[in-house]
């Protein structure tokens, strides 16, 4: 799963891309809680789900998979056994980021616009626009011209 030399110039932030499946990292209890050794057995695992995403890459993100130290006195501590290198893509402005391998992703032509968020205000119009710039030139400012 792990790749050595990952392709970062594949692609750049705002490219469009298709993809065909998603990598979700979970943390999965493994085993019973040892009383005597007081401590818990977990692993952080990455599994690869089919779905078809469409959208922009916005980053790369590094997901670290391995075995889980839980205390109830320390800190959790991971045990990192592999580093998976995903792509970071959002189909939609309000939608979370989902993380792909370098193998399932590839290039679309689809455009895929990320909207901006709804606003019930109308656009200013350009009487409005002049009329607040005379109202606030008026008003007092301080030596760096921020208003008081």
């Amino acid at each position: 799963m792990r790749e050595t030399h990952f392709p970062y110039k594949r692609f750049a932030i705002g490219d469009n891309v298709k993809a065909s499946k998603v990598v979700v990292v979970s943390s999965n209890r493994t085993g019973e809680y040892n009383y005597r050794e007081n401590e818990n057995k977990w692993q952080r695992q990455g599994h690869v789900h089919d779905r078809i995403v469409i959208g922009k890459i916005v980053g790369i993100k590094r997901l670290f998979v391995g075995e889980i130290n839980r205390s109830e006195w320390g800190k959790n501590q991971l045990k990192v056994k592999d580093i998976v290198i995903a792509w970071k893509i959002k189909q939609g402005m309000m939608n979370k980021p989902v993380y792909i391998l370098n193998e399932d992703i590839e290039p679309t032509d689809e455009d895929v616009a990320i909207p901006t968020l709804y606003t019930k205000q109308p656009p200013w119009t350009k009487s409005q626009r002049d009329f607040l710039r005379e109202e606030m030139r008026d008003h007092p400012r301080d030596k760096n011209g921020r208003w008081l």
